[in-house]
């Protein structure tokens, strides 16, 4: 049997074809504005807060202010100022501040012209407790919350 030699050809057939982008490039068009669409943007909200303030002997400011603190503990939470008896609040099981609430609202109807709170808090507090008791602060009456690390 003869042997047949094809030089140049392989034995593989080469079929002209052009690659349709078209079909995809429509799934494209339809596809991102349908996402853009669906997709659900986040407002940004800036928390307001006020640095501490610090004391001047010099500054002629005749208003006496309560250097209201609150500070947080693990049982719970202490609230202190001058002129004012210590306030110990037990952290409620369910989590609510509505017991620190009531006691910040009593001590702002005895001093309505104080606005302003620190929260002294420990190196292990969690953000969103931190949030939390500025929230507390303000339905109480003291829009000015400034955060301060304790020990």
């Amino acid at each position: 049997m003869a042997r047949r030699t094809h030089r140049g050809r392989s034995s593989r057939s080469h079929v002209a074809a052009d690659l349709e982008l078209l079909p995809l490039m429509n799934i494209f068009i339809v596809l991102i504005p349908m996402l853009l669409l669906s997709a659900v943007f986040v407002e940004v909200r800036a928390i307001e807060m006020a640095a501490p303030r610090v004391s001047d002997s010099a500054q002629a400011e005749p208003r006496r202010t309560l250097d209201l603190a609150i500070g947080v503990a693990d049982a719970g939470w202490v609230v202190q100022g001058d002129g004012i008896t210590e306030v110990r609040v037990a952290r409620p099981a369910d989590g609510s501040l509505v017991p620190l609430i009531d006691a910040l609202r009593q001590i702002t109807s005895q001093h309505p012209e104080e606005k302003s709170v620190r929260i002294v808090s420990e190196p292990g507090t969690r953000y969103e407790e931190l949030v939390s008791l500025m929230d507390a602060a303000r339905a109480a009456g003291l829009p000015d919350a400034s955060l301060m690390g304790g020990r």
